[in-house]
């Protein structure tokens, strides 16, 4: 069976995770829901298909670009959210 996977989403998850760990912000799911959202949403998709099971390692030439650009993105998501939480 194959399944469609944005390899954005791990690196991202993965980012926004350490950096709200380490950040003067809420820490609960929403929050940490909208950081990965706004991250997700400032990168272009990067979709594979693998099947189930398979681990996809992107070892390619722009992956340190998409990181940078991840980790740049994920910065700018706790900034914001930190700043303006979306809930009570």
């Amino acid at each position: 069976m194959y399944h469609l996977k944005n390899c954005n989403e791990d690196i991202v998850t993965e980012l926004a995770d350490k950096y709200i760990a380490e950040a003067d912000m809420c820490k609960c799911e929403k929050c940490r829901l909208d950081v990965i959202a706004y991250a997700l949403n400032q990168l272009p998709p990067a979709y594979v298909v693998t099947t189930k099971g398979e681990i996809f390692a992107s070892i390619d030439a722009t992956f340190l670009q998409n990181r940078a650009d991840a980790i740049a993105a994920v910065a700018k998501g706790v900034k914001l959210v930190s700043q303006s939480p979306k809930h009570d």
